[in-house]
């Protein structure tokens, strides 16, 4: 059994960082720290499966010896092995080997090999699951623009495993992602053709795949009652659907009223977010001023103003003075392009939400002002 392939370089390293992506971080038996790797004519596959999560991806290249092959090697060593070959102009080609000994990677005359784990562990290695039969479609750039911007807002609190998911349903033509980590709540929509479903999806891995896939084509999602796929052509995901009952979002985005509403440029407004709270202090509020002429934002360390810019903006209604934590309001700012607007209400301690004008709704909580120091002592 022997079969060669010659591949681009940086795409083998995307390659097998995609598919480290079902590599558990400390695995339970040896053999789930395993990468299977399999050459077929013109194609060179590589992926991972630790019973929670399968990650899948073919990379296209030139094959020496069209054969069909496949090997099971270590995770961590072949990441070794990839590192370590040559980087500079004339190393973007590397010849891929399997044969029953394991593999070899041969890049500008430096060949290192990778042992094969063996039959035992080969027939130990899990079989990945099924895809699932169902599944729906949507343009890959809007849904990695709606899932990074959405996963952006769930938990990373353990102890809460529901509020780390994303709610993913495709209902009635839409694609709906939800998350929140109570402090923050985000809610997208886009266009999707085919069936319905409804799954949660760990919101770390949806962002991953989110960043990998091929914006320029398109991405099916497919649910069943165990397991959600997504999947752009050459890279799939499949992973099971988390459990728990997770927040009603839409009860939170209706029924408050909004006498002041704010439209700014969200990527002028998120950079001065950003900069001012590199200089606010640990759990102290960035102050945000509405005025009638725009935004003032004011950072704060220790009760003293550390820096201040205003910012642009269409103000309606009355001027308003309130705060938030600046990482919870730049993480929901820096996903929209163009306006953002934002709607604060009468009473500056209840949540504030922000829009943008491609299917993105989101609520931020303030944070409360600080006591004066009169009222501690007293």
């Amino acid at each position: 059994m022997s079969a060669t392939i010659t591949v681009n370089r940086a795409e083998l390293g995307s390659a097998l960082t995609f598919a480290s992506l079902g590599l558990p971080k400390r695995p339970a038996v040896p053999v789930l720290g395993a990468i299977r790797v399999r050459v077929t004519p013109g194609t060179l596959e590589l992926g991972a499966f630790d019973y929670e999560t399968a990650a899948t991806v073919t990379i296209g290249g030139d094959a020496a010896y069209a054969g069909t092959a496949g090997t099971l090697v270590n995770g961590k060593e072949l990441t070794e092995a990839v590192r370590s070959l040559p980087a500079g102009k004339g190393t973007d080609r590397v010849t891929v080997t399997i044969t029953d000994d394991g593999l070899s990677l041969l890049c500008d005359g430096w060949l290192v090999n990778v042992a094969a784990l063996g039959a035992e562990a080969a027939a130990e290695y899990p079989q990945y699951p099924p895809l699932p039969t169902a599944s729906a479609t949507v343009a890959a750039a809007p849904f990695a623009r709606s899932a990074t911007r959405t996963a952006a807002c769930a938990g990373t609190d353990d102890t809460l495993p529901v509020l780390t998911t994303v709610r993913m349903e495709v209902k009635g033509g839409t694609l709906e992602m939800a998350a929140t980590d109570r402090y923050r709540l985000a809610v997208d929509t886009q266009p999707a053709d085919g069936a319905d479903g409804l799954a949660l999806i760990p919101a770390a891995l949806l962002a991953k795949f989110a960043k990998a896939c091929d914006k320029d084509g398109k991405v099916s999602v497919g649910v069943d009652t165990d397991h959600v796929a997504l999947s752009d052509g050459t890279r799939t995901i499949i992973t099971r659907s988390g459990i728990g009952e997770f927040p009603r979002v839409h009860r939170m985005l209706t029924g408050s009223e909004y006498p002041t509403t704010v439209t700014v440029d969200a990527g002028a407004l998120a950079k001065v977010v950003t900069r001012a709270g590199n200089v606010t202090g640990k759990g102290e509020r960035l102050g945000f001023t509405v005025t009638d002429d725009g935004v003032t934002l004011t950072a704060t360390r220790d009760g003293k103003v550390t820096g201040s810019q205003a910012v642009k903006a269409t103000v309606t209604g009355p001027g308003v003075e309130t705060g938030f934590n600046p990482v919870y309001l730049a993480s929901v700012l820096s996903g929209i392009a163009g306006d953002a607007v934002i709607e604060l209400q009468e009473n500056v301690q209840k949540p504030a939400r922000v829009t943008s004008g491609d299917g993105f709704t989101a609520i931020v909580v303030p944070v409360r002002a600080p006591e004066p120091a009169y009222s501690k002592a007293a």
